[in-house]
């Protein structure tokens, strides 16, 4: 099974860890839409004065299922010792460490403010083995 794994914004994850990195079922594609200063209702969320009050982005999936995403930290929690699939999250905590470039936790605002990485270029995708016990 295959699963991929997306994140919301450097802030978002400094605050929330785990929780605001999201597995998906199906693969998402990342979606950029530019509004019109008429279509504008107010500068909220991902529309705001940074990105011009006028886009609206993110990562959006789509299965039969009807699950789009789930958070991370909410689906199989942290790397605590007790936690049967730390190592799932270690490795997903290992793979945003790299895409951050390795840089003290932090700088990730900064970084991401300055341009240096990008929501839209961290994709993870993981094969999953899964085993059902009777």
């Amino acid at each position: 099974m295959k699963i991929w794994v997306t994140r919301q914004s450097a802030n978002s994850i400094m605050f929330g860890g785990l929780e605001r990195v999201f597995v998906h079922f199906s693969k998402p594609e990342w979606h950029q839409i530019e509004y019109k200063p008429e279509e504008r209702c107010h500068a909220m969320f991902d529309i705001g004065e940074d990105q011009g009050f006028y886009k609206s982005y993110g990562w959006v999936s789509q299965n039969k299922y009807g699950i789009h995403e789930l958070s991370v930290g909410n689906w199989i929690g942290y790397g605590e010792d007790d936690n049967p699939e730390k190592d799932l999250a270690i490795y997903i905590w290992t793979k945003l460490k790299e895409h951050f470039k390795n840089a003290d936790f932090s700088t990730w605002d900064r970084m991401e403010a300055n341009g240096e990485v990008r929501r839209k270029d961290f994709l993870l995708e993981i094969d999953l083995d899964i085993k059902i016990r009777l």
